[in-house]
């Protein structure tokens, strides 16, 4: 066993330990260990206290009366030592089943919710659905790839919808109450469709004259037939990926999920 094996043991060991004195075990632990160690300092320090205390009960204690707490205490520590390896088991269960459940779903559309017209450009925006039964914090949504090329900008969040150049670029969300990211506009006869990644935003407020439209930084894609893969991550939520069609080819972009009824593996989803 080597030197890591053995403070990885010591340090489960320790925290079994510790863990009597947390929980409902707490107070029978921390009584039998205070009554163990002041029966001990009277019988030590004052033995004619100590015979009175055997006086007054009788026939029911002898001289070893004192390491009765002892008894408990190591009883009660032995208990909880023998349960802490299910407990911890269960505490990681619960922690799993509850990062499973916790996850969101894209959705997207062609009515006003996802394609805002905006004097001549259009913004197109992806929804962001909690499929739990509580809030997830932390929510940040990327562009990872565009037509199957990994972007240079993966890390870089998009916008969320509504969001001012001084908050921060993750946000919640709550169950039955989706949010809005701002994907990307394209005006009519644009040659390319710019993206709204959140970080040109926060520069308008340092770096205005690199700005080639309001709140936008010459950051874009080729106009046209485009794939691009999404990824929501969040607290306590694997990261959620899904791909969109984007299509500019008519006088309104076009905004679908890439098969809807099949999930990232290729699966078929279920009804």
């Amino acid at each position: 066993m080597d030197n890591e094996q053995i403070k990885t043991n010591k340090g489960f060991w320790w925290e079994c330990f510790k863990s009597a004195f947390r929980g409902g075990l707490r107070y029978a632990s921390s009584i039998a260990l205070f009554l163990f160690i002041i029966l001990g300092v009277v019988r030590l320090l004052n033995p004619a206290c100590w015979q009175k205390l055997l006086d007054f009960w009788g026939g029911i204690a002898n001289d070893f009366a004192w390491l009765l707490p002892l008894v408990a205490f190591v009883i009660i520590v032995g208990v909880v030592i023998w349960k802490r390896p299910y407990n911890l088991y269960k505490e990681k269960a619960d922690k799993v089943k509850e990062y499973e459940t916790q996850t969101v779903k894209f959705i997207c559309g062609e009515s006003d919710l996802y394609l805002q017209k905006r004097g001549i450009n259009w913004i197109i925006r992806v929804g962001i659905k909690n499929q739990g039964m509580k809030t997830i914090n932390n929510v940040e949504v990327t562009l990872k790839s565009i037509d199957d090329g990994i972007n240079a900008f993966a890390d870089a969040p998009l916008r969320p919808a509504y969001c001012l150049p001084s908050e921060p670029s993750t946000f919640m969300v709550k169950p039955e109450e989706p949010r809005f990211v701002e994907v990307c506009s394209w005006g009519e006869g644009d040659k390319e469709m710019r993206i709204h990644y959140y970080t040109n935003y926060q520069l308008l407020l340092t770096r205005p004259r690199e700005v080639v439209e309001p709140f936008l930084l010459y950051t874009g894609i080729k106009a046209g037939h485009r794939f691009i893969k999404l990824c929501a991550t969040g607290d306590n939520m694997r990261p959620v990926y899904k791909t969109f069609i984007i299509s500019t080819e008519g006088e309104k972009p076009s905004f679908k999920e890439l098969n809807p009824s099949k999930n990232e593996n290729g699966m078929k989803v279920q009804p």
